[in-house]
Parts: C-alpha cells; sequence; structure tokens
C-alpha cells in the first residue's frame, strides 16, 4: 500500500551549530573542573531530592570526573535544548539528557557507549488500549521527530499515513479531537503529554532507544565516560560498587 509522510513542523538539531563549539571544545583538564550538564526528568535517571542531583547520569558524571581525578561542577536543565546549547556555548563538557542514539545532527559531536534503553510510547485516547501498530490497522498516526529514524521498524507501519510532530502538545490535541488515532513518542516525551484526555501505553512489539551522553568535538573524555558506563552495567550485574578512578 502506497503510504505518505505528511511533514509537520520538523525541528532537528543544527549538525552546524552544535559542531560551533570553538570555545573549550577540549576539557581544560588543567582547571580541574569537569562541567556536566544533565537534563532533569524527574524520573530515576535524574531529579533533584533535598536540592541534590540524583539518578543514573548524576552518579555517572561524578564516576567520571572521579576517574579524572576533577571537580565536578553539574548543572541540572529543564529541556535537551539547553543542553545542547551548553554544548554549543562551551558551558558543558560532558552532556546527558536521555539522548537518543538516532537523534540526527549529532555527527560531529562525540559520543559514549548507551547506558540506558527503553520502549518508545503509543498516546491513544482515555481507555483506548493500543500497543501496537497492527491492531489500528489502516489508520491516520502522530509520530514526533524523535520516533522518525525508526518509525519503518514499527510492524505494521506500512499501513498507515504518518503525521509528523515537533513535540507532543499539538499530537495531544489531534488525538484528543480524533484527526489521528494514536500518536508514538519517546518515554520523555510520553510522560509529558498524559493528561485526563489521552494515557500512555509502551509499544511492545517496536524498537528500542538506547541512551548515550554527548561530548563537544575533539573531547578527550570519551574513554573516561564509557568506562564509568562499564562500571554502572557491572554494578548492576555483581552488586559491587567499583573503586573510583579505575578503569
Amino acid at each position: 500500500m502506497f503510504r505518505k509522510i505528511i511533514p509537520f513542523l520538523l525541528c532537528v538539531i543544527s549538525a552546524a551549530t552544535l559542531s560551533a563549539c570553538g570555545k573549550n571544545s577540549e576539557t581544560d583538564v588543567a582547571s580541574g573542573v569537569l562541567r556536566v550538564g544533565v537534563v532533569n526528568g524527574n524520573d530515576k535517571y535524574a531529579s533533584v531530592e533535598n536540592d541534590e542531583a540524583v539518578g543514573i547520569e548524576p552518579n555517572l558524571a561524578r564516576k567520571v570526573a572521579e576517574k579524572e581525578n576533577m571537580q565536578l561542577e553539574l548543572t541540572m536543565v529543564s529541556s535537551l535544548d539547553a543542553l545542547y546549547t551548553g554544548l554549543s556555548d562551551g558551558s558543558f563538557d560532558l552532556a546527558f539528557g536521555r539522548v537518543s542514539d538516532t537523534t540526527t545532527g549529532l555527527d560531529d559531536l562525540v559520543k559514549s557507549r548507551s547506558y540506558g534503553k527503553n520502549g518508545y510510547y503509543f498516546v491513544t485516547k482515555k481507555y483506548d488500549y493500543t500497543d501496537n501498530l497492527t491492531i489500528l490497522g489502516t489508520t491516520n498516526v502522530g509520530i514526533t521527530t524523535s520516533v522518525m529514524p525508526v518509525v519503518e521498524e514499527f510492524p505494521g507501519y506500512e499501513s498507515t499515513i504518518t503525521k509528523q510532530y515537533n513535540d507532543t502538545s499539538e499530537m495531544v490535541f489531534d488525538i484528543s479531537s480524533g484527526t489521528i488515532e494514536a500518536g508514538i513518542c519517546s518515554e520523555r516525551e510520553a510522560f509529558k503529554a498524559v493528561n485526563d484526555a489521552v494515557q500512555i501505553q509502551e509499544a511492545l512489539n517496536g524498537p528500542r532507544e538506547s541512551y548515550i551522553a554527548l561530548m563537544p568535538p575533539r573531547s578527550k573524555l570519551k574513554k573516561s565516560t564509557d568506562n564509568a558506563i562499564n562500571d554502572y552495567y557491572n554494578e548492576k550485574i555483581t552488586g559491587e560498587v567499583t573503586e573510583a578512578g579505575g578503569d
């Protein structure tokens, strides 16, 4: 069946903007300060409790600082845009924000190995329990730009007509009004989208997104960051905490 994609408010990260990291594009080890930006997701990955940053991403940042024998300067930001700005203007040496490894426009940045993985989510009207496209059949489905790189991996995609959205706010409005039957978005977008009119459900037979940390071009932090992530996985498996500073 012929399928079409309706571009709508397409917004991708500009690689040209992010690659313009002329200022402090390499970590200034001599300063002894590792500047890390983390998106506050109010979840297990990053949140603030009693004025302290907690969660998987702040803990990874602390471990990288220990491996580099540097003082940690951790800044919690409210959005991915703020994270990318900090990378582009030289404010951050390292950034965590549950950035998917399929995100476009990041080719010039240094990327870590994956430190987390989660599925994509369906957004539907309240009490409309849908966890895959094959149930919907031929219908109109919304997708956010974060889903665009992997949308063809969803079983049943070939029978749908997809409409692309920059974020979930207008997608939720179109679901509520019946313009589209359902929407697909990342986990972070899903939990921001849920309200009294719509519900979310993980796409059980869809692809999964892997989360990576980002560093400016020519960063020397990739080895330490990947080693910190390796330690994190080892600790999950063994329950033993790795000594700081080790590879």
